[in-house]
């Protein structure tokens, strides 16, 4: 079987400028471009160009996948729109175990932090249609975890974990991140992220049941806004006058962070195991 590759570039925040399209499609005899969207496959040779750094420089998500296995889905999110403090709880390379890179990782630029995540099975490989669209359906997360949700990053420590228990590996075992709570109600994005990444749902159940429902914050967004003071609201108002980026989810994530915070819990891989 041909080897086969697919890169499927996204704007999200911004379409690109015209500029923009033409520098990316620069890049290649034969890439697709579009306002929001560049897409380029090959079955012979490569992409002669650094995905991660056309990534940082032009796009806000890319979604990579070949016939042999290897799954690689990358964000970009604007500088201070996500908690890399978090983002550093969930580090980690187990290349050791694959052979190929199999890892979550972050880097700061100038103006963006971006997010690698990463897998390689080449016992697995399978497929890949030239018009798949799997990205659509994961295009949410990137919200979802710059309003503090990373349950999808969870859920692939949970691959991980059970790839490195079912393996002749002798190093320590997997300290499992506390389990985020958005894991008790998985949005469709997290499902379909579950879903292209070949997570076994039954240990993500396992590990949702252990967050307890009256840790999930709940807020009356209209009762918070009540209390707001005038000056508040209009530093608000100014700002969405301003037309400000990404505004709603700052606004959301304020919301929140005003409340009572939630308590996650941390549970290792074994634990988790003994609920299927």
């Amino acid at each position: 079987m041909a080897e086969f590759q697919l890169y499927d570039f996204r704007r999200i925040d911004k379409p690109l400028s015209a500029e923009e399209r033409k520098q990316v499609e620069s890049l290649s005899s034969h890439i697709s471009v579009s306002s929001r969207r560049a897409v380029v496959s090959y079955s012979y040779g490569d992409f002669k160009h650094d995905e991660e750094k056309v990534v940082a420089q032009y796009f806000d998500a890319l979604l990579y996948q070949t016939n042999w296995g290897q799954k690689k889905l990358l964000f970009r999110f604007p500088k201070d729109s996500i908690d890399t403090e978090k983002l550093e709880e969930y580090f980690v390379d187990m290349g050791r175990l694959t052979g190929y890179t199999t890892e979550i990782r972050y880097w700061e630029t100038a103006n963006y932090v971006l997010l690698n995540i990463e897998y390689c099975d080449d016992d697995f490989g399978d497929w890949v249609e030239e018009t798949d669209n799997s990205l659509d359906s994961l295009l949410d997360l990137r919200t979802e975890m710059m309003s503090g949700d990373f349950s999808c990053l969870y859920a692939f420590w949970l691959k991980l974990a059970s790839m490195e228990a079912e393996s002749d590996d002798d190093d320590e075992p997997l300290e499992l991140p506390a389990i985020p709570t958005g894991l008790a109600k998985p949005s469709s994005a997290l499902k379909s992220f579950i879903d292209f990444f070949e997570v076994d749902a039954r240990l993500v159940k396992a590990a949702s049941s252990f967050v307890n429902p009256t840790n999930v914050s709940v807020t009356d967004v209209s009762a918070k806004i009540a209390t707001m003071s005038d000056v508040l609201k209009n530093e608000w108002l100014t700002r969405l006058l301003e037309a400000e980026p990404l505004l709603d989810i700052k606004l959301k994530k304020y919301l929140l962070d005003s409340e009572t915070g939630t308590i996650e819990t941390t549970v290792s891989f074994a634990e988790i195991r003994s609920k299927l």
